[in-house]
């Protein structure tokens, strides 16, 4: 794969479309953008040229003082609604014949759905192994795939892998002839199998345009969004009982559905340590907008 060919790369390409969208629909005139791992914010028309407000440029401890000051001084006059996304993107790939898929429990189970042996098919890697960090020393609780299935526990959020319709030999449409209609949005939500095997996993399309989309590797079809309800605007209190909501889903496989709405928030939620440890459990693909008039 080409260094320069990646689902940053695709993300960051597409990340500004999205949000212009979104305050348009809602009537915003102006965002900004905090994204929790890289402690930086995104805004404008290109990333290499965003400059964001100052006011909006955060890392964790900041941003926990910015969120804590509005919760409890809820007449501030610049306080802000939110909103939270998570879309995880992803490479397309291309199998030049069904027939040439090893896994023979797909190759027969989406045969049965529909697809032709000797056609090409489509599909989008799963990423369902714990990955290490700290200097490799320690595991992740989860993986990316099965963070995204907890987080879609969460009444409300709103969680989709995001699959091109062009392949990397193609490369990235220019940005002046670029659209969201150049994604497919594969929904996730609490149902959808967390695939703790060791085996590979795909959401799986007949055609590049996204047909019959089937998450692998026993088949269940896959829902790609066409017309979505846009995620809700969310006051600060509201955004961290969203992610406390993350937070329990982690914590107690029991849960089939929280409403985060429901939730209490308490002194010890107010306080730097817990803030933090919930800010830290959100998934890699996490965007938090803020809008402003």
């Amino acid at each position: 794969m080409s260094a320069r060919y990646s689902e940053t790369l695709i993300a960051n390409s597409y990340h500004v479309l999205w949000e212009q969208d979104f305050a348009a629909k809602y009537n915003k005139s102006s965002f900004e953008v905090y994204i929790p791992d890289s402690e930086e914010v995104h805004v404008g028309y290109d990333l290499g040229f965003a400059l964001p407000l100052r006011n909006f440029k955060f890392n964790g401890d900041q941003f926990f003082d910015w969120m804590k000051d509005r919760i409890i001084r809820t007449s501030s006059a610049d306080s802000a609604f939110m909103m939270a996304y998570f879309y995880q993107y992803k490479i397309l790939d291309y199998v030049a014949r069904l027939s040439s898929t090893r896994n023979k429990s797909t190759k027969a189970g989406l045969i049965l759905k529909g697809y032709i042996a000797s056609d090409p098919a489509y599909r989008i890697e799963l990423y369902t192994e714990r990955k290490l960090y700290a200097n490799r020393t320690r595991r992740r609780p989860f993986s990316q795939h099965e963070a995204l299935c907890r987080l879609a526990k969460v009444k409300g959020t709103d969680v989709f892998y995001c699959a091109p319709r062009f392949l990397m030999p193609h490369g990235i449409p220019h940005v002046s002839k670029r659209s969201l209609s150049d994604l497919n949005l594969v929904q996730v939500t609490h149902q959808v199998p967390t695939y703790r095997d060791q085996e590979t996993h795909y959401i799986y399309f007949q055609t590049i345009t996204g047909a019959n989309a089937q998450w692998c590797s026993r088949p269940i079809p896959a829902h790609i969004s066409r017309e979505r309800d846009l995620p809700p605007l969310l006051t600060p209190k509201q955004l961290l009982q969203l992610m406390k909501a993350n937070f329990l889903s982690y914590s107690n496989d029991e849960i089939a559905i929280i409403d985060f709405k429901e939730l209490p928030i308490t002194d010890e939620d107010l306080s730097r340590e817990k803030f933090l440890s919930y800010l830290t459990m959100m998934p890699e693909c996490t965007r938090f907008v803020v809008f402003s008039d």
